[in-house]
């Protein structure tokens, strides 16, 4: 029985295709590894602009935030100091009350992501990995 390389190689060698097999094969490979490299890129400039346009918005809204924050503590700065008649003493009572706020906020969130948390699963994590290694080596 003769198959096709055969019949479209009148000398009967396989190899003479070869060169132009190979030719090819690297020619599609290369379009290939263009063309990942393309969409690559392409994803990289829309992760970046939606990174960038989210980051923007974080950052408007921050400062949007803050001049609120600001305005409310100068609003109760002068409604304080009616009470009080004293100015100074009103910016220390808000600056002392949005510092023991804040304080607390911070202890409280540094507290739940502490790093004793990440250590604990990242030890977990390489005693699971360690055990898996062992079992997979033995396998072998």
């Amino acid at each position: 029985m003769v198959t096709q390389y055969e019949r479209a190689d009148p000398t009967g060698s396989l190899l003479s295709d070869l060169p132009k097999l190979l030719n090819r094969f690297f020619d599609q490979v290369l379009d290939l590894i263009n063309t990942q490299y393309e969409l690559f890129k392409t994803e990289l400039k829309e992760g970046v602009t939606a990174y960038g346009m989210r980051a923007l918005t974080f950052g408007v809204g921050a400062i949007v935030a803050l001049l609120g924050f600001v305005l409310l503590n100068l609003a109760v700065v002068f409604w304080l100091n009616l009470a009080v008649w004293s100015l100074a003493a009103s910016f220390a009572i808000v600056g002392f009350v949005d510092l023991t706020i804040g304080s607390i906020g911070a202890f409280i969130t540094a507290k739940r992501f502490g790093a004793q948390r990440l250590f604990r699963e990242s030890k977990r994590e390489l005693e699971r990995d360690k055990e898996w290694i062992k079992t997979e080596s033995r396998t072998i």
